[in-house]
């Protein structure tokens, strides 16, 4: 059993046991996120605690757009047993995704301060979890994992990255029309100048008279 708590913010908290590099269970405090469906979510600077060893990229779903992020493979201790998990590197708060929730029997007092009890359902045998894949992982690694509720900071790079097709389109469009303005005004100088210089348009001669000075009619 998994026990936690209900915070000011009535966000489900629990207490985890994960294997550092040496095999020792350390303690690590997560949120429950149904948002998410990976495993375990964590800080880089916690995994790095626990010195977990690197799996390579693997492309999450985030509320702003696609992301790679780091994956790490471990162990948990999930009802008394020694599970293989994936964890995922994040710059927001370390959850605990519906993929280790599968099969277990979530009960809280939803008010600040309640009781959080994560238990194996006794019909848990009908949602078995996913075998393990080679390698002791288990195989929840799709290529595309769901974790829009994860909350990166506005200057992480899994934020940066969903956002740079987005920059780069803005920068071209406003490139173009900063040079769509500096043509139209060439082309307005340009005709200032033409109508500027022309010379001016010489007055008409007066038109001639048949009748001469002197000549008068007797």
């Amino acid at each position: 059993m998994i026990s936690g708590r209900v915070n000011s913010r009535l966000e489900l908290l629990a207490d985890l046991e994960i294997e550092d590099d040496g095999g020792v269970l350390r303690p690590v405090g997560v949120m429950l996120d149904t948002g998410f469906d990976g495993y375990l979510a964590l800080p880089e600077e916690a995994i790095r605690g626990l010195g977990l060893p690197l799996r390579g990229q693997i492309r999450v779903m985030l509320a702003v757009g696609d992301a790679l992020v780091s994956s790490y493979s471990a162990q948990v201790s999930w009802h008394g047993k020694s599970t293989p998990v994936e964890i995922i590197a994040t710059d927001g708060e370390a959850l605990l995704g519906t993929a280790l929730l599968r099969g277990s029997k979530l009960t809280a007092s939803f008010h600040p301060g309640g009781a959080v009890l994560i238990e194996e359902d006794e019909q848990a045998r009908l949602y078995p979890p996913p075998p393990a894949a080679p390698g002791g992982l288990a195989p929840a690694l799709r290529d595309t994992i769901r974790a829009g509720s994860i909350r990166q900071r506005a200057d992480g790079g899994a934020l940066m990255g969903a956002f740079a097709p987005i920059l780069g389109m803005t920068m071209i469009v406003i490139g173009l029309l900063m040079l769509l303005g500096c043509f139209g005004g060439l082309m307005w100088i340009l005709w200032r100048r033409a109508t500027q210089e022309a010379p001016p348009t010489p007055p008409a001669a007066p038109a001639s008279s048949d009748v001469q000075p002197g000549n008068t009619a007797q």
